[in-house]
């Protein structure tokens, strides 16, 4: 499925995620970064949609003292390339996290922190199957 502007994945997380959804910019970039092999670009578009930033839990007020909450803010920063690595990514999936990550490393969050949250676990069950 393609949007014309929309990032957001349309079908993630209904019963249609089979049907991959992203808008022409990314499918021309990927198209020109696999140099055409269709394959490759399906299976890097397939892990991509599931590679997750981190997060920082931030305390959330819900208005009663006696409730403790939290809220999971995004950050951009990913997982170590050891951890990516861990998934069976594809290379080109692999050579795109890298640039993001390199991309992200001036921003103003430590690069050690010790409060991150990963998601990894939640998505190596969706990457069993993105051959």
């Amino acid at each position: 499925m393609l949007t014309w502007l929309d990032p957001v994945d349309l079908t993630m997380d209904t019963p249609h995620e089979e049907v991959l959804s992203l808008n022409f910019a990314t499918l021309r970039y990927l198209h020109h970064r696999c140099k055409g092999n269709i394959t490759t670009m399906v299976r890097s578009i397939k892990e991509l949609r599931n590679i997750w930033c981190l997060a920082v839990r931030r305390p959330l007020d819900v208005g009663q003292p006696t409730v403790k909450s939290h809220l999971e803010v995004q950050v951009p920063a990913l997982d170590s390339d050891v951890d990516l690595a861990s998934l069976g990514l594809s290379a080109l999936t692999l050579e795109e996290l890298r640039g993001l990550s390199e991309a992200w490393k001036p921003q103003s969050e430590p690069a050690a922190r010790n409060d991150y949250v990963s998601y990894l676990d939640e998505t190596r069950p969706s990457l069993v199957v993105a051959d």
